[in-house]
């Protein structure tokens, strides 16, 4: 997992309860040997974007998976690579 994008915003609140929002984009990977076909890597993928749909835990919310693209720039050296954007947020106090 990776968190390409994110931002925090501060909303106003009183002394030791301000809410600190942070908002952006968890992005999965995965990799996989060329050669398989697409149909176990789609499955695995859509597992693992299931795992992440609509989800709280430890504070995090996420929202609806982005669809995994399929096109050449997923051949990498001698591999096979998708990906998808998870959108999240997480309240932080202060």
């Amino acid at each position: 997992m990776e968190y390409p994008v994110a931002r925090e915003e501060h909303t106003i609140g009183a002394p030791g309860n301000n809410v600190f929002r942070e908002s952006g984009a968890i992005r999965l990977v995965m990799s996989f040997q060329t050669g398989g076909g697409l149909t176990e890597p789609l499955s695995l993928m859509d597992q693992l974007r299931a795992l992440f749909r609509g989800k709280h835990f430890d504070g995090v919310t996420t929202f609806a998976p982005s669809p995994a693209i399929v096109d050449p720039t997923n051949y990498q050296g001698g591999r096979f690579k998708m990906s998808s954007a998870v959108p999240y947020y997480l309240d932080l106090f202060a």
